[in-house]
């Protein structure tokens, strides 16, 4: 499984458009950001473990500076989770273990369909 670099604000809302049950995770990261490159192994094995309930995206913060002033993302790495078009988790920092944790349980939740958005 790869992950998808975002190239515009555009792409991401295609994107959450036609996710339908899947969950979005966006990753906010830099290609000198050193954190970034110590967390893309787990987030990688994420895509493939969970390949068909999540679509994983990565914005490079130093080219979508207007996703990052929308999404007010300060630091590095920054997942953001859409379901459905709204924003159900936001993780900040390079933790594999609560990353790990964020996909299993909203995983979980989706699931048991006990994460609901509106239509």
């Amino acid at each position: 499984m790869t992950l998808t670099a975002l190239l515009s604000a555009t792409q991401l809302q295609e994107a959450l458009a036609r996710a339908n049950r899947k969950c979005v995770v966006v990753q906010f990261t830099a290609t000198w950001c050193a954190p970034c490159k110590k967390i893309k192994p787990t987030l990688m094995h994420l895509a493939a473990t969970h390949a068909t309930t999540f679509e994983i995206l990565t914005a490079d913060v130093d080219a979508l500076k207007d996703l990052v002033t929308h999404f007010r993302v300060t630091m590095m790495p920054t997942f953001i989770f859409f379901f459905r078009n709204r924003v159900v988790h936001v993780l900040q920092g390079s933790s594999t273990e609560l990353l790990s944790q964020a996909f299993d349980i909203i995983s979980s939740m989706m699931q048991h369909s006990i994460l609901m958005a509106p239509e």
